[in-house]
């Protein structure tokens, strides 16, 4: 199984769903519905059922496994985007949220293998940076004895000293095929990892851009406030009010979307409404606002919406948020 999702390949990962009993509380043994509880957009799209029901493992515990199929991977595509949203159908156990994915060409563990044995094969061509080492081989002869006996031909491939042979029982000539273990090759890719984003990340080298990409993969994270629960999901009561002044307006935040100076927000009900929003603060961790009165939220009918929060700037729109949104009839007398 990948670390990462990759085209034509599953990919599974693990949830946990909170407790409408109790919100710091997971719920335990939850009832799925795969059906009507769980659904999938790729790249956009419509929404679907998953091509894999959704299971509890271990039985009886609050663990859900969620699997994407080969075929999503693949409808999706190299750089594509696997949305998965999860609502208690029933609205009686666990709270709504969503989890979005990025499709990749190779799987991590994958490239850093690839990388590896490039350095190493790099590493081969160059033996001469390594002469510091050459005691290890249990040679008697010092460095410099080592050296003072290298012909200028021969000079950087040391295989004109005595003892060689019988210290090294085989010796790779440049260009010559590797034959590593695959516990060698796990421990060299561990290393050239660890190496690449920890110590090798100055301005413009390759461990400065894989650690930046790395951070984008949780960079972006989205904050909510609010009747706005976990993945910006919205629920609200039809007829009451969600006004700032009374601390109850609808609050998205993200540190992942552009600069929203002098933008317009819409927040677009499918097939319901468009509701005009604010912003907050535009730049660094910005938020956008939408206050509703109880005639607004009343005409939002009761069940579950698809919904989209979308600013228009100079001419473009950026679709900050795309969720559910789940209108409730209050209890009556």
């Amino acid at each position: 199984m990948s670390t990462v999702p990759v085209v034509g390949q599953t990919f599974s990962f693990d949830i946990q769903l909170r407790s409408q009993a109790d919100a710091n509380l997971f719920q335990t043994n939850p009832t799925l519905d795969a059906a009507n509880d769980f659904r999938i957009t790729i790249n956009g799209g419509a929404y679907d059922t998953l091509d894999n029901a959704p299971t509890v493992s271990p039985a009886g515990g609050d663990q859900v496994v969620i699997v994407v199929s080969a075929a999503e991977t693949t409808a999706a595509g190299v750089g594509g985007r696997i949305k998965v949203d999860w609502l208690d159908d029933a609205d009686d156990e666990w709270y709504p949220d969503y989890a979005c994915l990025r499709v990749h060409a190779t799987d991590l563990d994958s490239l850093a293998t690839a990388v590896a044995l490039v350095i190493a094969q790099a590493d081969l061509d160059n033996p001469s940076q390594y002469k510091a080492d050459v005691s290890a081989l249990a040679l008697q002869a010092s460095v410099d004895d080592l050296e003072s006996r290298l012909t200028a031909t021969r000079a950087g491939y040391l295989d004109n000293l005595t003892n060689l042979d019988a210290a090294v029982s085989s010796r790779a000539t440049v260009g010559a095929a590797m034959t590593l273990t695959a516990g060698t090759l796990t421990a060299i890719a561990a290393a050239i990892w660890n190496r690449l984003t920890t110590a090798l990340t100055t301005a413009g080298s390759i461990g400065k851009l894989l650690v930046d990409k790395m951070a984008l993969i949780t960079a972006g994270g989205i904050q909510v406030t609010g009747p706005v629960v976990a993945g910006g999901n919205v629920v609200t009561y039809r007829g009451d009010s969600y006004q700032n002044v009374d601390g109850r307006a609808l609050d998205w935040e993200s540190t992942g979307w552009p600069d929203l100076t002098g933008a317009t927000v819409a927040v677009i009900i499918d097939r319901m409404a468009s509701l005009p929003g604010t912003v907050v603060t535009p730049t660094g961790t910005a938020k956008v606002r939408l206050e509703l009165a109880g005639t607004q939220s009343a005409d939002i009918e009761s069940g579950r919406h698809n919904f989209q929060v979308v600013a228009r700037k100079a001419g473009k729109d950026y679709t900050l948020i795309a969720a559910a949104w789940v209108s409730r009839q209050r209890a009556g007398v």
